[in-house]
Formats: structure tokens, C-alpha cells, sequence
């Protein structure tokens, strides 16, 4: 597969995920990319960052005591430890 066609099914989702009145026009569409992207994510039972921050975003609208805790607190996304070192820490 080209790199340009994984550049732009790569704009596609997060810009899908992102606006709501994004209409993917592009081949990653026609080509199922976003559907594969989104079959692994749900059988990896995980989220990539657009769905954190929409997550986040929602929180914030409908609870203003976490969107203060938010703004007065510093976040640091990690993955989950892999080693038996960083299991330990």
C-alpha cells in the first residue's frame, strides 16, 4: 500500500472522530481502511487518542468539577507496562 493513501486514511479517521461534519471523500472510504481501524480497535478493546479526548470532552460539558480538576492537574499518557521493570514501578 502507498504511503499516501495510509497518510490520508489517517487524516480521514482522526478528522471523522473529530468533526462532525467531516465527509470522507477519499479512498480510504472506498478502500475500508476506516472500518479495519476500527474492527482493531475494538478487538484489541482499546482507544486511540480521538477517542480519548472525545471522552474527555464529553466529561468536561456535562461535569464542570472535572473539567477545573483537569485544567489545575498535569496528565502524562502512557502505555500500559510491558516489561516485568515497569510492572514493578
Amino acid at each position: 500500500m502507498e504511503s499516501s493513501v495510509v497518510m490520508q486514511a489517517c487524516k480521514d479517521i482522526n478528522n471523522s472522530k473529530l468533526l462532525s461534519d467531516y465527509d470522507i471523500t477519499s479512498c480510504s472510504q472506498d478502500s475500508g481502511i476506516c472500518d479495519l481501524y476500527k474492527n482493531f480497535l475494538s478487538d484489541c478493546n482499546c482507544i486511540d487518542m480521538c477517542d480519548a479526548f472525545t471522552t474527555v470532552r464529553e466529561a468536561c460539558s456535562e461535569n464542570v468539577a472535572v473539567k477545573d480538576e483537569i485544567k489545575n492537574s498535569t496528565y502524562v499518557v502512557l502505555d500500559c507496562p510491558k516489561s516485568d521493570v515497569d510492572v514493578s514501578l
